[in-house]
């Protein structure tokens, strides 16, 4: 597999994820060993993929490292009104510790 495909399945694999556990009206418990997995993928695709700062901070809350999250969302600055409004959207996530995916409002 070359990188491009690895990457590819990776984000395949993040989404599926978020869509199975959090994006349907039945709830299913995640296990520890999917648990681990989508941890260490999101943790890849931080490193190899991931260089916008925002898009950063949301991956590390959904992987529930929720410090790191807080700590590169305090260190970023967001001029664009749209982005500030998706900054604010994760920053009230963080409060809580909730991890689950949410929907960005286009409207």
């Amino acid at each position: 597999m070359n990188e491009k495909e690895e990457i590819n399945v990776r984000m395949m694999l993040h989404h599926a994820y978020n869509d199975y556990h959090y994006r349907t009206e039945e709830k299913e418990v995640v296990n520890e060993e999917d648990r681990t997995l989508f941890h260490e993928n999101g943790l890849w695709l931080i490193n190899n993929l991931i260089t916008d700062s925002v898009m950063k901070a949301e991956f590390y809350r959904e992987i529930g490292e929720i410090d790191t999250a807080r700590s590169i969302l305090d260190s970023v600055t967001v001029e664009d009104e749209f982005l500030k409004g998706i900054v604010t959207e994760i920053k009230d996530r963080l409060e809580v510790n909730n991890c689950k995916v949410f929907k960005i409002q286009t409207t």
